[in-house]
């Protein structure tokens, strides 16, 4: 919706070695992986393969275990097609997996904000905004995480159209509720500049 937000990686992930979790693909076969896997491989102008990948993560809580799969699939894809990549990997190549993950997420979510994507792509702490791409924060120190998972999975493209859906009626309410987002995720910048854990956990 615009408003900027900050994405930390957790070291875990997805490595790509499509298999994911307990379900099985394949590009041809109509089902939302096999669309996301056609459209992943599309966006590389890869030719079919065979992908296998393992969510370290559970999916459908928030924690974008889509985008992890989808940036270790295309880099697995252009790992096999080009003959000894780089390393580091090049902004280029970086912008290939973006735009593939993009295609991939389109499939579960309709929308996404690519945040997922970027923070499982470029990894570290980052300030997002969809207009301008992200900002890698360079903390003072490691940035301890606790997570924890509750309730069933949720729909990310439900919720995200149901937003879309409330801004389109009442734009004063949600805009309002973007304001405060913005400024909430202005003060958690500064906090993690400072290495402010206390004044970053009053933040969230």
């Amino acid at each position: 919706a615009g408003a900027a937000a900050v994405a930390a990686p957790v070291p875990h992930g997805a490595p790509a070695s499509i298999v994911l979790g307990d379900r099985a693909a394949m590009a041809t076969d109509g089902s939302d992986l096999g669309r996301a896997l056609a459209a992943l491989l599309e966006a590389l102008a890869a030719p079919p393969l065979a992908l296998r990948v393992e969510l370290e993560v559970p999916p459908g809580c928030g924690l974008g275990a889509s985008a992890a799969a989808a940036v270790a699939a295309a880099r697995a894809v252009l790992a096999r097609l080009e003959a000894n990549p780089p390393e580091p990997e090049p902004p280029a190549t970086t912008a290939r997996v973006l735009a593939a993950a993009a295609a991939w997420e389109r499939v579960f979510h309709g929308n996404p904000s690519g945040i997922d994507a970027a923070a499982a792509a470029h990894g570290g702490v980052l300030l997002f905004r969809r207009a301008t791409g992200h900002e890698a924060l360079r903390l003072r120190a490691p940035l301890p995480l606790s997570v924890a998972i509750a309730g069933p999975p949720a729909s990310t493209r439900a919720m995200v159209e149901a937003v879309s859906e409330l801004q389109r009626r009442r734009p004063d309410l949600v805009d309002g509720a973007l304001r405060g987002i913005e400024g909430l995720v202005h003060d958690a910048r500064r906090h993690l500049l400072a290495h402010d854990l206390s004044a970053l956990g009053g933040a969230l």
